[in-house]
């Protein structure tokens, strides 16, 4: 008859400090002592002192925050219903709404590896993501407008695609979006708030977020202002013909050539996949992308800047213009760039990326056009509308501004071209001066982050995955032929 601690099965007990800290041939199943029958942990070991815990940063490194202490007065909604679109407080809207591709599909806003970046956290995208609140330190679009209507509705959450309705609701986003995949959206926007029994589709006041152009530029194509506004304008047409009481955001597309600024093997490859005219490294001529990304603002101003959403009382069309000078800045130490916005694709925004976004959105609602800022910087906050003017300003409402007379059958895209061409002379001298200084910092160039995903990024992933995989196999394989035969003893 064996023992109870003869038949003791694989347990080593050995206390913190004297452990054994390799196997050798000779070694064989311990037993408990007789004096101490549990296992040994670092604070019942005799003799062992515990340190004193110092925390460690988290990895990977926490991304800059952003003050979450919200200071502005809760003003409270209009005493009735608002009929104008021009005299919109911010608890006046009842509905959140976007249309867009990856970037605001949330790709890469919850990603700390490459392969995660085909999550889509729609939950915190910038201008419709709904998860938890302000105070939790979620700033979206969204979680800025509850803080005056608690009851808003349409925005998404957690992570999932566009088809997902109970994630994404009323953030119509697909990744790899171009302006021609714009009036597809808007007709889901449509069919899904009419047939939401949460919405008084004609009656409730909706705020509606389109931001596009990354990936049309992206395509490095001759893809110009003219057609990519034309496309922008007819779903903003079927917008303005068939949805009800809306404040409509157009942001303008992100200066592509910012991802200079993004180093890196990894960064190349997404870069090389996504947006190869837009890289220096693999375009001589990438400069003019910047003129492109230039030409498509003011293609996108002329079409609004004509009247031609304000024909109705209850709907208008507003430039929201902060991405056209929105630049990497440099890091703290100020030996590179501060690369904090981006998911590890070097592309997408993360989720500080997309609080940026959105208190950037925020601010332009709430500031006069002609005084809107163009660009974000780091010492940014999120502002309080003016004590003297409680509404989001448009074309109509802002004062100084000199609105044209408004007219639906205004000929934009046949006069675009030419008129474009004599505005870009006009206004490029304006940007020259801030490109020159840009220059004499990185010797390279400038402009922000980027889109682009959908087969792409699948491929790409996929790819790296494989090639993964298949190297970690043959290690696997290397290791389990070397083995010395097995003669368990045990």
């Amino acid at each position: 008859m064996f023992s109870s601690y003869q038949m003791c099965l694989y347990t080593k007990n050995e206390p913190v400090g004297a452990k054994r800290t390799a196997w050798l041939p000779d070694d064989k199943l311990e037993c408990p002592p007789e004096d101490f029958d549990y296992f040994y942990t670092y604070l019942n070991t005799p003799g062992h002192v515990v340190p004193t815990r110092v925390p460690t940063s988290p990895q990977p490194s926490v991304a800059p925050t952003l003050p979450y202490n919200f200071t502005c007065e809760i003003l409270p909604p209009s005493n009735t219903v608002p009929t104008s679109a021009h005299q919109l407080r911010p608890a006046d809207i009842t509905v959140i709404a976007a249309l867009g591709d990856s970037i605001t599909a949330g790709f890469g806003a919850a990603a700390y590896t490459p392969a995660q970046v085909l999550i889509q956290a729609r939950g915190v995208s910038w201008s419709v993501g709904g998860d938890e609140s302000y105070e939790e330190g979620v700033l979206t679009l969204t979680n800025v407008l509850r803080m005056y209507n608690p009851d808003i509705k349409g925005f998404s959450v957690d992570t999932g695609p566009h088809t997902n309705y109970n994630i994404s609701r009323l953030n119509v986003a697909v990744g790899g979006a171009r302006a021609m995949d714009m009036v597809a959206q808007t007709e889901d926007l449509i069919e899904r708030m009419q047939n939401w029994t949460n919405i008084d589709f004609d009656n409730d006041w909706k705020v509606i977020t389109m931001f596009i152009g990354a990936n049309d530029i992206c395509a490095c194509s001759n893809y110009t202002a003219a057609e990519y506004a034309a496309e922008v304008q007819e779903a903003l047409d079927l917008m303005h013909a068939q949805i009800p009481r809306a404040f409509v955001n157009l942001a303008q597309v992100v200066q592509v050539t910012e991802i200079n600024k993004l180093d890196g093997l990894m960064c190349d490859v997404f870069h090389y996949a996504f947006c190869e005219c837009a890289k220096q490294e693999f375009n001589e001529n990438w400069r003019e992308i910047s003129t492109q990304t230039f030409n498509y603002h003011r293609a996108l101003e002329q079409l609004v800047e004509s009247g031609r959403y304000d024909t109705r009382e209850d709907f208008t069309v507003v430039i929201q213009p902060f991405f056209e000078k929105t630049y990497i800045p440099p890091n703290e130490n100020g030996t590179g760039w501060d690369d904090s916005m981006f998911a590890p694709d070097c592309f997408h925004f993360s989720e500080y990326g997309h609080q940026v976004c959105a208190m950037s959105l925020w601010n332009n609602m709430i500031e006069p056009v002609g005084l809107k800022r163009t660009g974000w910087h780091p010492d940014d906050i999120v502002e309080c509308p003016s004590a003297d003017f409680e509404y989001f300003y448009t074309y109509l409402n802002s004062p100084g501004y000199q609105a044209k007379q408004p007219s639906v059958n205004d000929p934009f895209v046949e006069d675009h071209h030419e008129d474009t061409h004599r505005h870009n002379d006009q206004d490029h001298h304006e940007d020259k001066d801030h490109h020159d200084d840009q220059d004499q910092q990185d010797n390279r160039e400038y402009p922000v982050c980027n889109e682009h995903t959908g087969a792409l990024v699948t491929v790409i992933v996929l790819l790296v995955a494989i090639l993964v995989a298949t190297i970690s196999g043959f290690i696997w394989l290397a290791k389990k032929r070397s083995a010395p035969p097995a003669n368990s003893k045990f």
